[in-house]
């Protein structure tokens, strides 16, 4: 689906919270081209602020990759490493040892190279 006004309505107004998620990490996926990451990041915002406020009661939300990691690894993408370090610490502590943001995490601490 490349509906980008389908899914921003969706996502506006969807009941259930997990779908907002779920439409706004699609969202995200769709619009990574690097003509369209301020729009993506911004709708991953919107995505992360949802998720953060989903209940863990049966483990973390049933997304395809938790929107802190996907907001972290944008911006770090996009060279704005202290913003992707504060993302991908988040990430950490909402899902302690993934390997992989470890890896980002790192690098962004590193910052440019």
């Amino acid at each position: 689906m490349r509906d980008f006004g389908g899914m921003v309505s969706f996502l506006a107004e969807s009941p259930e919270e997990a779908e907002r998620v779920a439409a706004s990490t699609h969202l995200f996926r769709l619009a990574e081209s690097p003509a369209d990451s301020d729009a993506a990041i911004a709708l991953l915002r919107r995505g992360t602020a949802l998720e953060d406020s989903m209940a863990f009661a049966f483990g973390p939300p049933d997304v395809d990759l938790p929107s802190h990691e996907l907001l972290g690894g944008l911006l770090l993408a996009r060279k704005q490493f202290a913003e992707a370090a504060h993302e991908l610490e988040t990430a950490l502590r909402r899902t302690p040892g993934r390997v992989s943001v470890k890896r980002a995490l790192q690098r962004a601490q590193r910052g440019p190279q």
